[in-house]
């Protein structure tokens, strides 16, 4: 990845696994975090871990100065880190895009999105998956989102990728 990492505050970092029900697992869970790696199914076959809900609660482990990396760029999770405050950024590997990384603090992220992606969150795409007690199944979430994108005026990605490359 073309990011830096502080050494010395990462030499006697411990990785904890959980296993089990992330959702309720996340509820357990009172320590704060340095870095957080969300790997979960992608936000389109199984949005549980994806919902602004959830990732509200990873924000809410995660120390101010800490980081949370993903391999997904899906608009729909962007934006729910942006609708968090999460400052967002790309992961790089030999110059491809290959990721996400976000932090409550902007100096550690090194390569920002862009305006683009930042208005992408403005559109239909950027509409967020939403799971308030975090106890709905992947359809459920799925079908919610749906709902909402066909009650949504918001420009479609489509029409969005037009008007913006004029």
């Amino acid at each position: 990845m073309n990011m830096t990492l502080n050494s010395n505050k990462y030499n006697n970092m411990s990785i904890r696994y959980y296993f089990g029900d992330a959702r309720v697992n996340i509820k357990l869970l009172h320590d704060k975090y340095d870095i957080v790696f969300l790997d979960a199914f992608s936000p389109q076959k199984d949005p549980t871990l994806w919902t602004i809900n959830f990732l509200s609660e990873i924000k809410n482990k995660m120390k101010c100065d800490s980081i949370l990396l993903s391999y997904s760029k899906s608009t729909p999770f962007r934006s729910a880190l942006n609708n968090l405050n999460f400052y967002i950024g790309k992961t790089y590997i030999d110059k491809k895009d290959m990721g996400t990384v976000a932090s409550l603090t902007q100096s550690l992220i090194l390569n920002p999105i862009s305006e683009y992606d930042n208005k992408l969150y403005e559109t239909k795409s950027g509409i967020v998956y939403k799971d308030k007690l975090l106890k709905l199944s992947p359809d459920e979430i799925l079908l919610n989102r749906d709902t909402e994108l066909k009650n949504s005026n918001r420009l479609s990605r489509n029409k969005f990728l037009k008007l913006y490359s004029q």
